[in-house]
């Protein structure tokens, strides 16, 4: 859905119905689950923090990753 110009607006956004097309595959592949349109946009807006937070660290010149420890230092 990310790359698809069918969801995205030129900015980089979702669309507006984007929850409720996730919607549909939820119900259908997890039925007794009762997951709303809020809760995907919850999560997406979680994870979109997230992302840019870790896309600043990683451009910041005192951050140094540790790959044989899996950590910053």
């Amino acid at each position: 859905m990310v790359e698809s110009q069918l969801w995205t607006t030129a900015d980089g956004h979702f669309r507006p119905s984007y929850a409720g097309y996730l919607k549909t595959f939820m119900d259908r592949d997890f039925p007794d689950a009762a997951i709303e349109e809020w809760h995907i946009k919850v999560k997406v807006t979680k994870w979109s923090r997230t992302c840019l937070l870790i896309v600043d660290l990683i451009h910041c010149p005192e951050f140094e990753w540790d790959a044989s420890e899996n950590m910053a230092w």
